[in-house]
């Protein structure tokens, strides 16, 4: 989806995973490279989240989205975010953390924003679908 939205002529991706609310903000990350996601300290290692991910479309990006899809997940349970987080441990330059506001992600406080502008469960279907509708009913 990432090289149709690219060949397309999108100047900018903004991936969201099944189990996230957008709450309607204009998606201004001020991100400085171009791939702008959360940074998450702890679980299986420190890793960008790849439930939200904020792309700047350019080169760079489009070699790095052909290296990836090419990668091996090596089994690991975080089979499209791991591959990802280790190339970027080779391309540091090519991601850069964005604020806990754009992937506040729900059962973890600590992941959690005073101002959600997205919202997130990560892997908790059931989590996700109570939250989500709590959310659509404030």
């Amino acid at each position: 989806m990432f090289r149709d939205a690219i060949r397309q002529g999108y100047e900018r991706i903004v991936w969201l995973d099944a189990d996230t609310l957008w709450l309607g903000d204009p998606i201004e990350t001020g991100q400085t490279a171009p791939l702008g996601m959360a940074w998450h300290q702890g679980d299986e290692y420190d890793h960008y989240n790849a439930g939200v991910m904020v792309l700047q479309v350019g080169d760079k990006l489009s070699s790095f989205i052909d290296e990836w899809i090419a990668s091996e997940d090596g089994g690991h349970k975080w089979w499209e975010q791991h591959p990802m987080n280790m190339l970027i441990r080779q391309k540091p330059e090519l991601a850069c953390p964005i604020g806990a506001e754009w992937n506040s992600v729900q059962p973890f406080p600590h992941l959690r924003a005073d101002n959600p502008k997205i919202v997130a469960w990560h892997g908790r279907p059931t989590l996700a679908y109570d939250g989500i509708m709590e959310w659509l009913t404030r």
